[in-house]
């Protein structure tokens, strides 16, 4: 397991400091729980901060990577950098047979928010519920500068329906430098 090095950082205007990334699932396990923490150190490497995070995918299937978020409810005075430590349990399961569709991604004109819309169809063959879009928001370099999760319209879905979904990325004043976009979808199949 490891922390890509696609991450980044921002202090948003209510002086939080958020951390996106993404990590790989080298594993040959499908993996739940995964835990990231970032480690913030001053110039002189001394740790004088730390939180934790999860991946926004509660199951995390092997090859395959997913979105985290770390976030500081203040930025540590004096930071320099951080490191990142992985954590996580093997119980995992494959995401559901979900395919989402007909999506579209934009800057909300009025708040600058990014907004992500889109279709969710059960292919998995039974029921599944609570269903989570999770989006991932890239800039033109390829960083993370986003990642969330929403429900779909209607949260359990049954073989071949489909429900919409929003999803709304508000932690950032500015959204302008989103490039492109990543959903996966999770769920609980019954």
């Amino acid at each position: 397991m490891q922390v890509l090095p696609n991450y980044s950082h921002h202090v948003n205007e209510w002086g939080e400091l958020l951390i996106f990334g993404e990590v790989q699932n080298n594993t040959p396990y499908h993996l739940e729980l995964v835990e990231v923490t970032a480690n913030v150190f001053d110039a002189a490497g001394r740790l004088i901060d730390l939180k934790r995070g999860y991946t926004a995918l509660d199951n995390l299937p092997s090859g395959d990577k997913g979105c985290f978020s770390v976030v500081f409810s203040r930025e540590p005075p004096g930071w320099a950098y951080y490191q990142f430590e992985v954590s996580y349990w093997t119980g995992g399961h494959p995401l559901p047979n979900l395919t989402a569709f007909n999506t579209s991604g934009s800057v909300d004109p009025t708040f600058g928010w990014y907004r992500i819309i889109g279709l969710v169809r059960n292919d998995h063959g039974s029921r599944v519920e609570d269903v989570q879009p999770v989006g991932t928001l890239y800039d033109g370099d390829g960083r993370v500068v986003g990642c969330d999760f929403t429900y779909t319209s209607v949260a359990d879905l049954n073989p071949g329906q489909t429900s919409s979904f929003e999803l709304i990325f508000s932690d950032r004043d500015d959204y302008s430098d989103v490039r492109a976009y990543r959903i996966q979808v999770d769920g609980n199949p019954r």
